[in-house]
């Protein structure tokens, strides 16, 4: 679910709008349900659980031909956006879905630029307020209440690891933040095995 050569697949802020509109309409004839999402200027990642076999697939080749057909069009280019097929992983353990959430979460971070002069102690706070203010992601819909695209975070935040909490969102929260503040000492990362370049 990356550009091919690892080149960019949204070129401007619409081009992104319409692949989340596009996302939408054919996602409203597929059982599945959305956990967590990113979109980055040369690959994505959703996080979904499917009600039914083979959806998620059939979704994203339709998906990822629309695309290609109305970037290739609106840029004059031609040939493959993406690297390859749609690829998928299984997440059969909800120590990957939480950990895989704050991976999606997180990626924005990689268009963080520090304000100059920053002292270290602020550096978290900013990053912070990056990610809840990067439109891209879903961790907004987490943060704020409200929702765009994701379908089910009584998922992420039943789980154990949330759900004996006062404010499970809160603790989910946390746990995200959490790895920006101590990155070291935080839950290990997920495994590269279950990552998808």
């Amino acid at each position: 679910n990356r550009g091919n050569h690892k080149d960019a697949i949204f070129y401007s802020q619409r081009d992104r709008q319409r692949f989340l509109d596009k996302f939408l309409t054919y996602k409203s004839s597929h059982a599945l349900e959305v956990i967590s999402w990113v979109l980055m200027d040369n690959h994505y990642h959703f996080l979904i659980k499917p009600s039914a076999e083979g959806s998620i697939t059939n979704l994203f080749s339709k998906l990822s031909d629309s695309h290609t057909k109305y970037i290739n069009i609106k840029y004059k280019m031609v040939g493959s956006l993406f690297q390859g097929p749609f690829q998928s992983k299984l997440v059969d353990r909800d120590e990957y879905l939480v950990h895989l959430s704050r991976y999606i979460h997180l990626n924005a971070l990689e268009y963080f630029e520090p304000i100059p002069g920053t002292r270290r102690v602020n550096l978290t706070s900013q990053k912070w307020q990056f990610l809840l203010n990067y439109s891209w992601s879903s961790l907004k819909e987490y943060a704020r209440g409200h929702s765009r695209l994701v379908t089910d975070k009584s998922h992420l935040l039943e789980l154990g690891y949330f759900k004996n909490a006062k404010d499970p969102t809160k603790a989910y929260l946390d746990f995200v933040k959490d790895y920006i503040e101590k990155p070291q000492l935080a839950t290990l990362p997920i495994p590269d095995d279950l990552l998808i370049d």
